[in-house]
C-alpha cells in the first residue's frame, strides 16, 4: 500500500513542477536576473515529447521544496484518514 502511495506521489510531483511559469527577466531586475538558467528536458504527463524547462538554481530549489512539502502533506493526510473512509472503501 505504501508503495502505491509513493508511486502516486512520484507520478504527480513532476506535474507541479511544470505548472510554475518563470517570470521573464528584465534589464533592471538586479543581480538575480544575471543568474545562470539551468534547463532540464522533461516529459509531460500524456505526451511523448520532451520539453525543455529552464529555471535558476534558486527557483529549482524552491520547486523541490514545494514538491517535498506537498508530498509530506499528502502522506500526512493519508496517515490520518481512518481505514475504510477513503475511496474504494466499504460503503
Amino acid at each position: 500500500m505504501r508503495r502505491m502511495i509513493v508511486l502516486a506521489v512520484a507520478c504527480t510531483a513532476p506535474s507541479a513542477l511544470f505548472a510554475q511559469v518563470a517570470a521573464p527577466a528584465t534589464k533592471n531586475a538586479g543581480p538575480d536576473a544575471k543568474e545562470k538558467k539551468i534547463c532540464h528536458s522533461v516529459q509531460s504527463t500524456g505526451s511523448y515529447m520532451l520539453q525543455s524547462v529552464c529555471h535558476t538554481k534558486a527557483e529549482w530549489d524552491q520547486i523541490a521544496a514545494d514538491n517535498k512539502e506537498n508530498t509530506r502533506q499528502f502522506t500526512d493526510r493519508r496517515r490520518i484518514q481512518p481505514a475504510g473512509m477513503g475511496r474504494g472503501g466499504p460503503g
